[in-house]
């Protein structure tokens, strides 16, 4: 990946959160929730 910080705290943040995406992946598949149903009706 060609990420790099500005200093070496930002490098640390950056190397921490791509290690703990890759060990720890938190994907919720962009789930959907179908609050109400539209009706396809003429307008």
């Amino acid at each position: 990946m060609e990420v790099k910080g500005t200093n070496w705290l930002n490098e640390t943040a950056i190397s921490l959160c791509i290690w703990l995406d890759q060990n720890f992946p938190i994907n919720y598949n962009f789930e959907i929730v179908l609050l109400e149903r539209l009706n396809s009706g003429n307008f």
